[in-house]
């Protein structure tokens, strides 16, 4: 069933590429790779009100690709991209006791850049609407050793900046910083979640 999942958001964002009119100058794919910092907090939505402050996933994995469409409507500096990315961190809760687990987060998002280029170096700045799909497994170490696994979907926001420089007519690298911010209901708790991605990135014009 996670699987499918997956499945679901590769599929979408293989339709958002053959749906998209194709013109040379103005699509690009990138490839990306680096790493995140996550954490949150949150509370129990049954009657115990159970208070779990400050949680942190610390240091974790973010890879992925997106597809961008510059001009978009015939806006110069406008970018039209969507994106999947994926990340793996490592969990430790600290709440009456101490849970330690593993976090994957596969992310799809519609993203919208403000995009200029100067000779070979283009700077942008943006934000992005979309889902994410979570899988979070936990074993509790104080009280017992029952591990536990979560999953679902939530929204995500984010918003995003970074430069680009070309090293050839088609090819081009970069660097990003984005922040992003989900709010899931797993397993009886609400929980607000954010992470701040760094990543570098290899891209191709076509």
């Amino acid at each position: 069933m996670r699987i499918q999942k997956v499945h679901f958001f590769v599929l979408v964002l293989l339709t958002f590429f053959v749906a998209v009119p194709v013109q040379a100058e103005d699509n690009r794919l990138e490839f990306r790779f680096g790493g995140a910092y996550g954490g949150g907090s949150g509370s129990s939505t049954g009657g115990s009100k159970v208070e779990v402050d400050n949680f942190g996933t610390g240091l974790g994995l973010a890879t992925g690709l997106e597809y961008w469409k510059d001009s978009f409507m015939d806006v110069e500096l406008l970018s039209l991209g969507v994106e999947y990315q994926y990340n793996h961190f490592y969990t430790k809760i600290d709440a009456d006791y101490t849970t330690r687990g593993s976090l994957d987060l596969h992310s799809l998002l519609l993203n919208f850049a403000a995009r200029k280029t100067v000779e070979n170096f283009s700077p942008y700045i943006g934000a992005g609407i979309g889902a994410a799909y979570f899988d979070a497994s936990t074993n509790r170490n104080k009280i017992s050793q029952d591990k536990k696994s979560v999953d679902g979907v939530a929204p995500m926001l984010q918003a995003f900046a970074g430069v680009d420089y070309d090293l050839s007519e088609e090819w081009y690298t970069g660097f990003e910083t984005k922040f992003s911010y989900m709010n899931a209901n797993p397993a009886g708790y609400d929980v607000s979640y954010h992470k701040m991605d760094t990543m570098l990135k290899l891209g191709v014009k076509f």
